[in-house]
C-alpha cells in the first residue's frame, strides 16, 4: 500500500479547505517533504465569494477568490507577499504548469530572469525550499490546476524523493483536484470507469510520468506504432480529446495510479497483434 493512501483518503473526506490543509501535513511523515501547495484556476462564479483562512496542523493558509482557489502549506506571510507582488505572472513553476501535462522537477526551470530571480530569493528568505516537483492537472473543462511538493533538504535526499515518490504525488494531486471541485460546487456526476486493459493502463502511466513514446514502447516491448494505437484506444474509452485529458480522467476515475514501477513490464513478450502475452504463454 502506498505511503500516502491515508493522506489521499483524508483529502477526499475533507469538508473544508482547513481539513484539506491538515491532511496535506501527512506528506511530511510519508515522504519527508517540508511544504506543499495546490492552486486551481476555476470558472468565475458570482456565488463564490472571496475568502481566506489559516491551516491548522500545518503552517500555511488557503485562499479563494473569483477565478482561483489555492491551499499553501508554507509560511502565510509568504503567501500574502506572493499575491501582493503578483508573482504568479512571472513564476516559472506556474508558467510551466500552464503549458505542460507531465510532472516536472524545478531543477529543469530557468529562474535567471530578474523577476524570477527575485521571486526565488524572496521565497528562500521566507523559508520556502528550493527543491520542488510540480504535477500539472488539465483534465477538467475550463479548469487547470497544479500541485507541488517542496523540500528544504539537500539534492541527494531530493533525488530519492523524485525517483520514488512520483506515483504517490500524482495520487495526491488527483485527490486534491477532485475535492476542490466538490468544495467549489464544480463537481460533475461520476462517470463509469472504462475497462482499460493492462497495456493501456501502463501506456497511460508512462505518459503521466513524462516519458516519451519511444521510451514507453521500449519498456512495454511494443513498436511505436503499436503504442500509439493502444493510446488512441485508451483515449477513446475515456472519452478524451487529448492524452492529457485521458490521463487526468483515468486518475479521477481511479483506473490509473501511475508509478515508475508500473512501467517494468517484466516477463512480457513483444505484442505483435494487439494482445498481451506473458513469457509463460
Amino acid at each position: 500500500m502506498r505511503r500516502v493512501l491515508p493522506v489521499a483518503d483524508a483529502i477526499l473526506a475533507a469538508e473544508t479547505p482547513e481539513a484539506i490543509g491538515e491532511a496535506l501535513g501527512g506528506l511530511r511523515d510519508a515522504w519527508g517533504v517540508d511544504q506543499a501547495t495546490f492552486i486551481m484556476r476555476a470558472p468565475d462564479r458570482a456565488d463564490v465569494a472571496p475568502a481566506a483562512g489559516t491551516l491548522p496542523g500545518a503552517a500555511g493558509m488557503w485562499l479563494r477568490r473569483r477565478g482561483w482557489f489555492s491551499i499553501a502549506c508554507v509560511e502565510p506571510e509568504w503567501v500574502r507577499r506572493y499575491e501582493e507582488l503578483s508573482f504568479q505572472n512571472v513564476d516559472p513553476v506556474v508558467l510551466t504548469a500552464s503549458r505542460r501535462f507531465s510532472a516536472f522537477d524545478w531543477r529543469e526551470l530557468d529562474f535567471s530572469a530578474p523577476r524570477s530571480a527575485a521571486l526565488r530569493a524572496e521565497a528562500s528568505a521566507y523559508g520556502v525550499g528550493l527543491h520542488g516537483l510540480t504535477v500539472p492537472l488539465h483534465g477538467a473543462p475550463s479548469c487547470e490546476a497544479a500541485f507541488s511538493v517542496i523540500s528544504t533538504g539537500g539534492p541527494a535526499a531530493w533525488d530519492a524523493v523524485v525517483a520514488e515518490g512520483l506515483g504517490d504525488f500524482l495520487t495526491i494531486a488527483a485527490a486534491l483536484q477532485q475535492r476542490a471541485h466538490a468544495l467549489l460546487g464544480l463537481a460533475t456526476a461520476p462517470r463509469r470507469a472504462p475497462d482499460l486493459d493492462h497495456v493501456e493502463r501502463r501506456a497511460l502511466a508512462g505518459i503521466a510520468s513524462g516519458r516519451g513514446v519511444a521510451e514507453i514502447a521500449g519498456e512495454l516491448r511494443l513498436t511505436c506504432a503499436q503504442l500509439r494505437r493502444r493510446l488512441a484506444t485508451a483515449r477513446a474509452k475515456l472519452g478524451a480529446e487529448t492524452l492529457a485529458q485521458a490521463v487526468a480522467r483515468a486518475l479521477r476515475l481511479g483506473v490509473l495510479h501511475p508509478h515508475p514501477d508500473e512501467l517494468r513490464y517484466g516477463g512480457a513478450r513483444p505484442v505483435r497483434d494487439g494482445a498481451t502475452r506473458s513469457a509463460s504463454s
